[in-house]
Formats: C-alpha cells, sequence, structure tokens
C-alpha cells in the first residue's frame, strides 16, 4: 500500500510542485486548519512538503494529520496534496486533468509493457558534450549521491528551456520527451533521507515501451514527436551508483553527467578515460571512507557469487 501512495503522489508532483512555485501565494488560516500542516498559520508550498513528506513515511502528530487529510479519509495521499493547492490557489487555477494524463508509469511486476504492434515509430538522436571530473569535482557538483535499484519507469514531455512541463508558451524545438525513473534507495552516501526518489533523464527509450511514450507523445507539437535518445538507459531492477545534481528550484534531481552521474556495478572496480575519467565506483563510494566500500563490496560479493570471473581478479 506504501508503495502505492509513494507512486501516486509522484505521478502529481512531477508536475504539480513546478505550477506552484511558479505564483506562490500564501493564505493565511488558524492553526491547523485545513491544509496548514505544520500549524503556522498559514497555507503554503511547505505545507505541501510536509504532507508529501508523510506519505513517504514521515510520522505526523494527530492536529497536523488531521490538517493534512484534506478529504478526510483517515489516509494522506495524492487527493490530499490537490486539495491543499485547491485551498492555496483555488479549484480553477489549475487543471488535475492536466497534470496527470502527461505521464505513463511502467512498473516490473504490476505492469508490464503494453503491446505494440504499430509502424515503427521515430527516433532521434541529442547531441551535447560534456567534461569530465576529478573525483573532488563529482563530489562538489552532486548533492546526492548513493547506490540505488530502479524500481519503475515513467515519461513526460518536458520544455528544456524551462526544465519544467510545457505550456503554451513554449517553442516547439525546446519540447523534448523525458524518462523519469523510480529509484529505491539502498545505500545513502550524501543528501538523501528518503527510500524512494526519482530521478530525471532527458530522451525517451528507443525500442522499449513503445506504447506508453507514443501516448504520451500524443500532447507534443507534430513536428517534435520523436524519441530522442540521450542517454543509455536504465534498465529495471538493476542497481547503479548515482551521483545526482538538484537545484533548489527543481522537485526532481539529475545525473550530473551521463558517464559519471550513474555507474553500473557489475564490475565496480572497472573505469576508463573514455567513460569516467579512469575514476571507478570504488574510487567512488571510498570517497565517502573505506567503512563504506568494505561494507559494499561485501553485500556485492554475496549478490554475485561469481564475483571473480566478474572482476577478473584472484583475491
Amino acid at each position: 500500500m506504501k508503495a502505492r501512495k509513494i507512486i501516486s503522489l509522484s505521478l502529481t508532483l512531477v508536475f504539480l510542485l513546478p505550477l506552484c512555485l511558479g505564483s506562490i501565494t500564501t493564505l493565511g488560516v488558524e492553526a491547523y486548519s485545513p491544509g496548514d500542516v505544520n500549524g503556522d498559520g498559514m497555507v503554503n508550498l511547505q505545507d505541501i512538503f510536509m504532507a508529501r513528506d508523510a506519505i513517504f513515511g514521515a510520522e505526523l502528530l494527530p492536529e497536523p494529520f488531521t490538517a493534512a487529510d484534506i478529504n478526510g479519509d483517515g489516509v494522506i495521499d495524492v487527493s490530499d496534496i490537490l486539495g491543499i493547492c485547491d485551498i492555496i490557489f483555488g479549484a480553477d487555477q489549475y487543471d488535475s486533468s492536466v497534470i496527470v494524463p502527461n505521464l505513463k508509469l511502467v512498473l516490473p511486476i504490476n505492469q508490464p509493457q503494453l503491446p505494440y504492434d504499430g509502424p515503427e515509430p521515430e527516433y532521434g538522436f541529442i547531441q551535447a558534450c560534456w567534461e569530465s571530473y576529478s573525483i573532488d569535482e563529482v563530489m562538489e557538483k552532486a548533492n546526492k549521491c548513493y547506490i540505488g535499484r530502479v524500481t519503475g519507469i515513467l515519461f513526460s514531455l518536458v520544455d528544456i528551456n524551462t526544465g519544467y512541463v510545457p505550456t503554451d508558451k513554449s517553442d516547439e524545438s525546446d519540447i523534448f520527451i523525458r524518462t523519469i525513473y523510480e529509484i529505491e534507495v539502498l545505500m545513502p552516501y550524501k543528501g538523501m533521507n528518503a527510500s524512494y526518489e526519482k530521478i530525471r533523464i532527458l530522451g525517451g527509450i528507443p525500442g522499449e515501451y513503445i506504447a506508453e511514450q507514443l501516448e504520451v507523445l500524443k500532447d507534443a507539437p507534430e513536428n517534435r514527436q520523436y524519441i530522442y535518445r540521450f542517454w543509455t538507459p536504465l534498465n529495471l531492477g538493476e542497481i547503479y551508483l548515482f551521483n545526482l545534481s538538484q537545484r533548489e528550484d527543481d522537485f526532481i534531481p539529475t545525473p550530473i553527467s551521463p558517464m559519471q552521474g550513474v555507474y553500473t556495478l557489475q564490475n565496480p572496480l572497472e573505469a576508463s578515460e573514455a567513460k569516467n575519467n579512469n575514476i571507478s565506483a570504488k574510487d567512488m563510494i571510498s570517497a565517502f571512507g573505506e567503512d563504506k566500500w568494505d561494507e559494499f563490496f561485501s553485500q556485492w560479493k554475496k549478490d554475485n557469487p561469481e564475483y571473480l570471473a566478474l572482476l577478473d581478479i584472484v583475491e
């Protein structure tokens, strides 16, 4: 049940919070009135964040819980987040039908890929140049570092000029598809308190989830209905080391670069100049302390009994 709540919240907040940030208003009320989750006598974005944290597992005392449970059903979920926005902006200030249909969720067990037998979709490729970073530079640029497992995949449109959902003011050339991965956090190293998180990566996934991506692209301008590839896709169920950057005004973090933002862990000792400036996953994890590496490598060997062949080393 908790996982469903997290998914429901994420579906909305991917789009809702950027809209809120654009024209945030504070509404004065009596303490712990509906929507005033933190009891400061105001209903604003801070109350949305506090209700979100409750869905992610934070415990609320009776008064804050009642204030967050807008519809009074005894459960804090996405409908309550939308209810708080109703209080702040008024129901006519946003349209939830615009928020949710622009996103498609794929789960590895409960919802396999939708069947697709149509024509081959049109693909594109996004090119960009990235510099290689030293470990110190990675540590400086990444405000979130952790090992996590990919548990879900979502798709949405994005205006790359603003980083948010396209609007009628978006230039057509700035509209792309993006992939949003749900990550289960297994070993946090920096900047992580939650057990689940979403990360965003520009571009789609060629050859997979075609029906889901084409459904999202229906809302794009006709000349932008391409599945653009920008990044090597992440695989459901696999574990990676993430080095992420998140701006203060951005709800969803993104890897610091294609090569050093996400490390595969098939061989945590492997490093190459072309991929990651000769910095291995071991180097990155060890930067947080040798005990962190020992903890990870001990577990990795248990999970990979054929590790000697994988590492091509003899201990």
